[in-house]
């Protein structure tokens, strides 16, 4: 793990605050330095049963459910991170709240076994469904979540001496495993620099917003000293974008040629960025910066391994050619955006139709040349 700019973070105030969030210690909490709760599921619907943490291995155990979109996502991530380094790590995922309160009987489990048989090979790892009494949830998620506010998908990371040393999201667990294996992480540390990012981001998007942008790329300059990642530089990217669109095209193509080029999640965060600004003329109608969703768009379509990624990335083409004018090709990447989404549909889904629902309805409105309103 990168050493810290310690002195960074002591001009900003917030190394006091990271160090107290590390010191807490409750044991309504579960956090880092505490032994991995047991296993206990109902089934296991792929791979071999994982009963225990076996000593000098790592495990990474996901929580997720079907309907919950981010956890469709990181299907790709665990998929990459149980090919890559399946000889020293199990990558777990445990579906949590698939019965509702009040239901009895095993139907849940039988509707996420066909979830997973229907993904086939797309799922590289273990998964297993919570018990009836979701147990899984209530000892690991939910003290979690308590301790640090996590939403779901949440990871968690447990060392070869069983301990948990870190909790997060699924796309950002592949760090803290080369650093594992390597004998160079620090929990710690871990956790105080994830603080020292929130509440930075919290002040950017705050001086953003009040549009004091020269002060907002200042932090976000800061963050990108400690830790030059991705993210950092989209979010660099999404300052500029609110601040001046012609430096913000220029700043993202050398992103989209650059340190970003591989990385599907940031290219699809600066098409996203754009389009959510084409309810704007001077948005709408800037073609280099529509130009630019396209081309990081059809480039992060060649990464992806996941149909609802690809959905989403050909959706947002669509729109950036739409806003170029261009209906007929915007309607083409847009059946093409329904019929990947369609792929990974299962019956019953209520959240999938709606979804697939206003996919249509974007659809027709291409077809007859109208453009969406906002």
């Amino acid at each position: 793990m990168k050493k810290p700019n310690w002195k960074i973070w002591m001009f900003a105030g917030l190394l006091p605050l990271a160090l107290t969030a590390v010191g807490q210690s409750d044991k309504s909490l579960l956090t880092i330095r505490q032994p991995a709760p047991p296993i206990n599921v109902a089934a296991w619907v792929k791979g071999e049963p994982v009963t225990g943490f076996r000593p000098g291995r790592l495990y990474v155990m996901e929580f997720g459910f079907i309907q919950c979109p981010g956890c469709r996502v990181a299907i790709g991530h665990l998929s990459h991170l149980a090919r890559t380094y399946g000889d020293r790590v199990d990558v777990v995922s445990v579906f949590i709240y698939e019965n509702p309160k009040g239901t009895t009987g095993t139907a849940y489990i039988d509707r996420v076994a066909r979830y997973i048989n229907k993904l086939g090979d797309k799922v590289a790892y273990k998964v297993a469904v919570d018990d009836e009494a979701q147990t899984m949830a209530k000892t690991w998620y939910e003290p979690a979540a308590r301790a640090a506010s996590l939403g779901l998908p949440t990871a968690f990371v447990i060392d070869e001496g069983g301990q948990i040393v870190w909790i997060g999201l699924p796309g950002e667990v592949e760090p803290v495993l080369r650093d594992l294996l390597q004998k160079k992480f620090n929990p710690e540390l871990a956790v105080a620099e994830k603080y020292v990012q929130s509440r930075a981001i919290f002040l950017i998007d705050f001086e953003t917003q009040e549009k004091h942008y020269d002060a907002a790329l200042k932090l976000c300059d800061s963050l990108l000293t400690i830790q030059p990642e991705q993210r950092w530089y989209v979010l660099k990217f999404k300052i500029l974008l609110a601040s001046d669109k012609e430096k913000a095209a220029r700043y993202g193509r050398t992103l989209l040629e650059g340190v970003c080029r591989e990385e599907e999640s940031s290219l699809a965060g600066m098409a996203q960025a754009i389009t959510a600004q084409s309810h704007l003329p001077a948005y709408r109608d800037f073609t280099t910066l529509n130009d630019l969703a396209i081309d990081a768009t059809e480039r992060a379509v060649r990464l992806s391994t996941s149909d609802n990624i690809t959905a989403v990335l050909l959706g947002l083409q669509a729109k950036a050619l739409a806003n170029k004018g261009d209906r007929a090709a915007a309607a083409r990447q847009q059946r093409q955006a329904i019929m990947h989404f369609q792929k990974d549909m299962l019956p019953g889904d209520d959240v999938a139709v709606g979804i697939l629902g206003r996919m249509e309805d974007v659809l027709k409105k291409y077809e007859v040349g109208q453009e969406k309103k906002r």
